[in-house]
């Protein structure tokens, strides 16, 4: 409905430059527009960006781990509860970067772009195009839209 905005800061500059996601509500009086911080501001964790789901309770987000057992080059696509902050992996594949990340009007399918950052065996993917694929959120079945497409995004009539 337009009433709440969701968007990336930095981190605390200090100990952490990576980003963390913030949420306004717009609805809110000019003079009082807090932002509620949704993610942790932890140095292992970068988010980027974020969607809505149509119902508005949780978010698609770009998350990369920059440490430890979950680390990923590239930033991978996790569900995240707005209220209570729990996240469930979607799409995580270490040797791609995903983002760009769009939900469709019905809240079933997710939208999104994919590039290879390595090979199967660990070296530098080099020359990639990036991918579009769609995510079927409940059966988890991904299809690939175009082996040489970007900026996908839902269109509607």
């Amino acid at each position: 409905d337009g009433s709440k905005l969701v968007y990336p800061v930095f981190g605390d500059g200090i100990n952490n430059f990576n980003r963390v996601l913030q949420l306004i509500d717009t609805t809110s009086p000019s003079d009082n527009l807090e932002p509620i911080t949704l993610t942790l501001d932890d140095p292992n964790i970068d988010d980027a960006t974020a969607d809505f789901h149509p119902d508005g309770t949780r978010l698609v987000i770009e998350r990369r781990y920059v440490d430890g057992d979950l680390r990923t080059m590239g930033y991978q696509l996790y569900e995240m509860a707005i209220d209570s902050g729990q996240v469930t992996p979607l799409v995580v594949d270490a040797h791609y970067q995903h983002g760009l990340a769009e939900w469709d009007k019905t809240g079933e399918q997710i939208v999104f772009q994919r590039v290879r950052l390595e090979n199967d065996d660990s070296t530098p993917a080099i020359r990639t195009n990036p991918e579009a694929w769609v995510l079927n959120v409940t059966s988890g079945d991904l299809i690939q839209i175009s082996d040489n497409g970007f900026l996908p995004q839902w269109v509607q009539p």
